[in-house]
């Protein structure tokens, strides 16, 4: 039997994120043999972690410095935030899923790892056969857990331009977060973004003409979509459909998966310019959401049925979007970093966060203009 979870795979890199899926015929049978609720308990249990980590990446970065842009002057920058994830979002109890259909080989290896955990294979399950009236459950098959893939990490990509404008009084810039719809093969991926930032720093009294540090309120939005089409998952050989009606593999072509991150941020930041070197420290709240949908139609293997000359006739049904997957985080953080301008318009950024839930590094660079 090939490995079962190789239907969803996810990878992550330093400058982009691109989520592939490979398939096949026998891995998405066994695996929803276990029933839609099982699968997306599984799944969600394994898979929800690193989204949400990466999603909550995308809330960092946005600002290394509470000193606001005069208008008209810009920066331009790149950078990638690293997240590392807690102890408890590293792997999961399968025995706490209160799973129907699937259920751990050995009762006593029930920890599996997340898609953030350790790259050692999760423990055996058996797949059951539901009960029907006086037939009892029975072991139907087996499937193995997939590994981690990242050890505890994940990237987010951040491209950005900060433009300083004139608006809500003064003092206030605006950032823009933007990577254009890549396609690669089947899969696409797109992101934007919007950030402001705002002096505090001149309303407080006695102290609007004397600069002794900055200070400054930001908000920031970011949503980044990862599309995968024409899964390509079609009827076994040989089988037909199971409500007797002409055997169409057509009606598969429409099978697609989609993921969406997002993440809502603000932060009260206060930094001080020593000539060339900026530190700055910031508390702040970072809110983030993922979703994952596996639309259209799949053909699932169904019970087989008896021909009228003694033979027995394989079958499958369709399942219709049969998987959807979503989760939501909140984290509370305190970030240090700095910036350091070289030869007046090239920046290099750093930074470390330390929050509720997830802890991140966030490294950069770019140029700015502002003489």
């Amino acid at each position: 039997m090939k490995h079962p979870f190789t239907t969803v795979k996810i990878a992550t890199f330093t400058l982009g994120l691109i989520m592939s899926i490979s398939s096949s015929a026998q891995d998405i049978g066994n695996l929803l043999k276990g029933g839609k609720d099982d699968v997306q308990k599984i799944l969600g249990a394994y898979i929800s972690p690193g989204l949400d980590a990466m999603a909550s990446g995308l809330n960092s970065g946005w600002y290394n410095s509470a000193q606001t842009k005069k208008v008209f002057r810009v920066d331009i920058r790149v950078g990638s935030a690293l997240v590392m994830a807690p102890s408890s979002e590293k792997s999961f109890d399968i025995s706490k899923l209160d799973l129907k259909l699937l259920t751990p080989a050995n009762s006593a290896n029930t920890i599996a790892p997340t898609f953030l955990g350790s790259t050692n294979d999760g423990p055996k399950l058996n797949i059951l056969s539901p009960a029907v009236g006086n037939i009892s459950s029975t072991t139907i098959g087996n499937m193995t857990l997939p590994k981690g893939f990242t050890n505890g990490f994940a990237f987010a990509p951040q491209a950005q331009i900060n433009v300083g404008t004139g608006v809500w009084g003064k003092n206030t810039d605006i950032s823009l977060r933007f990577v254009p719809q890549i396609t690669i093969s089947n899969f696409s991926m797109g992101m934007w973004g919007i950030g402001l930032r705002h002096d505090l720093y001149q309303w407080i009294p006695g102290l609007s003409k004397v600069r002794l540090f900055d200070l400054a309120l930001s908000l920031g939005y970011t949503r980044m979509s990862f599309e995968y089409k024409n899964i390509g998952l079609k009827p076994e050989l040989g089988h037909v459909p199971a409500d007797g009606t002409a055997r169409d593999e057509s009606k598969f072509s429409n099978q697609n998966l989609e993921t969406v991150l997002s993440g809502f941020n603000a932060e009260v930041l206060i930094s001080k310019k020593l000539l060339f070197f900026t530190p700055y420290f910031s508390l702040g709240y970072g809110y983030s959401s993922s979703s994952l949908k596996l639309k259209g139609d799949y053909p699932i293997v169904s019970d087989p049925i008896l021909n009228s000359n003694g033979t027995i006739q394989q079958t499958y049904s369709n399942w219709k979007d049969p998987l959807s997957i979503s989760s939501s985080k909140n984290n509370v953080y305190a970030t240090a970093g700095f910036q350091l301008n070289i030869l007046w318009v090239l920046r290099l950024y750093g930074s470390y966060t330390i929050g509720s839930l997830y802890n991140s590094a966030n490294i950069g660079t770019g140029i700015g203009f502002d003489f």
